[in-house]
């Protein structure tokens, strides 16, 4: 089995805080998607959503878990979003938080793309979800937003193709 190659397609850091952040005209050239995120919200911005192809029907179904050393959480759903949420303890808009995203076969179009992702938020929580977007359109863009608010200065995000 070859070892898989990372290569860097797109990166943004931000300067001044942005309402979202799109990463577009994705080439089809890999098998998988990473995106790596460190980012905090302005005042009262709490939930980092994204959205496929700015695709805003209901099309996400997800699983999700976190826990803090004391206390464990998880949930479901059945196609009742219209985005996928990331960090279920929400960001903080004091401190950075660190999500890797992954996005399986994100071109295909015989099959839907599975996502998994992974947040750590030194200051509260560590969450996990699986989210599944209910399409067979080959991903081309994913853009990110806060629920409310905006995305700080200082937050990065990189997106990584991962070629078999």
């Amino acid at each position: 089995m070859a070892t898989p190659t990372y290569t860097l397609i797109d990166s943004t850091v931000l300067g001044s805080s942005a309402s979202s952040v799109t990463f577009s005209s994705i080439p089809a050239d890999y098998r998988d998607l990473v995106i790596v995120i460190s980012a905090k919200g302005t005042e009262n911005a709490r939930f980092l959503r994204g959205r496929i192809n700015n695709n805003t029907g209901y099309y996400y179904y997800q699983v999700a878990a976190k826990g803090n050393g004391s206390s464990a959480f998880s949930t479901s759903s059945n196609g009742s979003y219209n985005y996928f949420q990331l960090a279920y303890d929400g960001y903080s808009d004091t401190t950075f938080t660190q999500t890797i995203l992954n996005i399986f076969d994100f071109a295909d179009t015989d099959k839907q793309s599975p996502m998994i992702e992974r947040t750590n938020r030194a200051d509260s929580a560590t969450t996990m979800a699986a989210w599944r977007w209910n399409n067979t359109a080959a991903m081309t863009s994913v853009n990110f937003f806060f629920s409310s608010g905006n995305i700080a200065a200082g937050s990065t995000f990189y997106l990584y193709g991962i070629e078999a």
